[in-house]
């Protein structure tokens, strides 16, 4: 893969301690203004470093500031990582996380990045959701430009997915509920789903790329002809209260094993989406909040979720738990593990409103 290249700048240890803490803290004060970002685990949660250098030019940033929406793996290099902030569009990094790059004059460099897809078979295409766009780099992030601009007024692009089997197929979520499919990378769209409630995710199923999933604010879909049908999946999911409020959904490598974080809490399907069972944590359903998820991409018992004060990690499929303290004040925005080096995690953050 043709990749930008990475400014190397060597950093006296001073001005990576102001950098991180802020000049001027004294050893009692912890100054919650730079705990933001980006923090990388590499022993499965139990430790973890915030990795946040931006090299450039005119020397060393970092986005230890910023809110952090989203991240994204390119399929065809695992150290080759997207993340969208809250504040500040997108940021890169072909090091796993060593250093972060920024795309040249992008078009949201002051927008909030919600959702960022990586093209499995064209080399350095990649996609992100600003706003009322989808832009499009052809050129390994170092350029975007549009390639889908809502025109309805109060309509925003949510969600972006590609399909991992024929990445020509290119999926789009709406604010209003639409649901857009294009079959030319994104040159021309089609609409193939109304459900009239906010999309917050897209789904491809790595055991067929036929069979995708959308979660929206209320409700779940289901569709197994490349989205020429749909069913809602109200009946599979009257059970559980309130799991109707989809945040996140997740799958392991051969995608026989399917976790969504709801309203309600953690649920797991093994018949891609088809049936669900609820999922025991150490709260009661509806107690806390869970929009960080993760599944190990080959044990699929080994499983990860986080809310705004805690990261809980499984080894028996949710029998049992572990229970480490987040490394920021903030809460977890996005949880994703390595899918070629599964000890490694990376952890986002988000200050809340209310925080």
């Amino acid at each position: 893969m043709s990749h930008v290249p990475c400014f190397r700048t060597v950093v006296p240890l001073f001005l990576v301690v102001l950098l991180l803490l802020g000049a001027g803290c004294s050893a009692e004060q912890v100054d919650t203004s730079r705990d933001g970002g980006i923090f990388k685990s590499v022993d499965g949660g139990r430790t973890w470093t915030q990795t946040t250098a931006v090299p450039s030019t005119k020397g060393v940033g970092n986005i230890a500031s910023l809110n952090l929406l989203t991240i994204a793996f390119d399929p065809s290099d695992h150290e080759a990582v997207y993340v969208g902030s809250q504040e500040n569009g997108l940021f890169f990094s072909y090091d796993g996380g060593a250093a972060w790059q920024r795309p040249r004059g992008a078009p949201f460099e002051k927008e909030a990045v919600r959702s960022i897809a990586v093209d499995s078979a064209h080399m350095c295409t990649s996609y992100a959701v600003a706003g009322a766009r989808l832009y499009k780099s052809e050129n390994c992030s170092r350029t975007y430009t549009s390639a889908y601009y809502e025109t309805r007024a109060n309509v925003s692009v949510r969600r972006v997915t590609v399909d991992w089997y024929d990445s020509n197929v290119v999926y789009l979520g709406l604010s209003n509920g639409d649901v857009l499919k294009s079959t030319d990378q994104a040159q021309s769209w089609t609409k193939v789903l109304t459900t009239k409630e906010e999309i917050n995710q897209i789904f491809v199923s790595n055991a067929d790329s036929r069979i995708l999933l959308v979660g929206s604010s209320q409700g779940l879909y289901r569709s197994t002809d490349g989205g020429a049908t749909w069913t809602s999946e109200e009946g599979a999911l009257k059970a559980f209260r309130d799991a109707n409020d989809v945040f996140s959904l997740v799958q392991n490598a051969s995608g026989d094993t399917i976790l969504m974080a709801t309203q309600y809490g953690l649920l797991r399907s093994t018949d891609i989406g088809q049936t669900w069972q609820t999922l025991k944590l150490v709260t009661s359903p509806g107690q806390v909040v869970v929009r960080a998820l993760a599944i190990h991409p080959s044990d699929p018992k080994t499983i990860y979720y986080a809310t705004s004060s805690a990261l809980y990690a499984s080894l028996d499929g949710g029998e049992t738990w572990q229970t480490y303290k987040l490394p920021s004040s903030r809460a977890a925005a996005f949880l994703r593990i390595d899918p070629v080096k599964p000890e490694v995690l990376y952890l986002g953050v988000i200050r809340l409103e209310n925080n």
